[in-house]
């Protein structure tokens, strides 16, 4: 098994995601203040009031905010790996051309 990664390509791939995630902080406040609009066009339905602000602050928003932290968290654990793919890599580089004879043959 051979294992290669190209390191700017995995980083650009990280970064993508990492942008992605305002898309997500995006959406969560567009949906907060729907569900904001919506409790106050039912301000004489004490009942709907409550049902949205539970549904805004339990399930719905929460899972945003989940899903958002899990994806940094998932971007900077594979961001320290590809740190240490590097340094392994220069390291493994560095000892191959300190065995190497100096005459370079």
């Amino acid at each position: 098994m051979t294992w290669s990664i190209d390191p700017g390509a995995a980083r650009a791939t990280i970064s993508s995601a990492r942008a992605q995630t305002s898309a997500l902080d995006d959406a969560a406040s567009t949906i907060a203040d729907r569900f904001a609009e919506a409790a106050t066009a039912a301000a004489h339905a004490p009942r709907t009031v409550e049902a949205l602000t539970n549904l805004a602050a339990d399930p719905f928003l929460v899972s945003v905010a989940s899903v958002r932290r899990r994806i940094v968290a998932v971007t900077d654990t594979a961001d320290a790996v590809i740190d240490v793919y590097v340094a392994g890599d220069l390291e493994m580089a560095a000892q191959t051309q300190a065995a190497m004879p100096e005459d370079g043959s």
